[in-house]
């Protein structure tokens, strides 16, 4: 296998990477409500992505090839990114929804309840310390807070 033809395998599987994580940051950003300031927050993530792209693209062909560069190279990746659109992208939807499932919701699960359990310890706390309080507030509000305004005038 010549060094031309691993790096032009290398650089459409990079397309084909770089598609997919364009293509679940979009799916991402959808999320957000489309207010004018998402907008260009959207926009400015998605410039920033492809600016870490075109810097792991060099650090690739970096150590690849030294940095050398072919014409080819950037065919390859747009190839690469074709390629992910048409054939893979079905795949990998596939992937990520089985991911959530599997995955990313029993962490949610688990996260919400411990924050559920949490909440409702401090809400108990809260009422525990509420009674003892509650006599003084009351006595407080009876007479001492009536004196006190009779005084302020």
């Amino acid at each position: 296998m010549t060094h031309e033809f691993l790096q032009l395998v290398t650089l459409t599987f990079s397309g084909i990477v770089i598609g997919a994580v364009i293509d679940w940051l979009q799916d991402v950003l959808a999320l957000l409500r489309p207010t004018k300031k998402n907008r260009w927050i959207k926009a400015g993530i998605i410039v920033f992505a492809w600016a870490i792209f075109g810097v792991a693209t060099f650090f690739l062909l970096w150590r690849l090839t030294f940095g050398e560069w072919r014409i080819y190279d950037p065919v390859a990746q747009f190839i690469g990114m074709m390629m992910y659109g048409y054939w893979f992208r079905d795949a990998v939807l596939i992937i990520r929804k089985i991911l959530y499932l599997l995955v990313f919701r029993p962490i949610y699960f688990i996260l919400h309840s411990l924050v559920y359990v949490i909440r409702q310890v401090v809400r108990a706390i809260f009422y525990i310390f509420w009674v003892f309080i509650w006599p003084i507030r009351s006595i407080w509000n009876k007479y001492f807070q009536k004196y006190l305004k009779k005084k302020a005038r």
